[in-house]
């Protein structure tokens, strides 16, 4: 018998600091067409990477609070960045970008409202 494949989900990730003020990442489908029409992509992401260790990762984590909070400063994506750790928020904030943009890039079958017919 064929195993089902399983389907990871993803949720978005709520910090709080000492003064109870929360902010939570998440990147929309708005948010990555947001970054695409800035040009900050996967790729130029990744070139960013090579030659710049923090900025692109404070970026990227200022576009995953700005779903939730589109007013939200570079300044507080840093001061979060610096308070989880570099390391701590890298892989997760670059996990969440790549599962929204998968989902866009491959479909999301499970609430598609079109189907194809061949």
């Amino acid at each position: 018998m064929a195993k089902k494949e399983e389907v990871k989900q993803m949720a978005p990730v709520e910090f709080t600091d000492a003064d109870g003020n929360k902010l939570t990442l998440w990147f929309t489908r708005a948010t990555i067409m947001k970054m695409d029409r800035e040009h900050f992509t996967a790729n130029t992401i990744q070139e960013q990477l090579e030659v710049e260790q923090i900025a692109p990762l404070v970026k990227l984590t200022w576009y995953g609070l700005w779903a939730n909070k589109p007013d939200v400063t570079m300044e507080e994506a840093e001061e979060l960045v610096f308070a989880v750790g570099l390391e701590n928020i890298s892989n997760l904030v670059v996990e969440m970008y790549m599962y929204t943009f998968d989902t866009l890039r491959n479909g999301d079958g499970k609430n598609a409202k079109w189907t194809m017919v061949k």
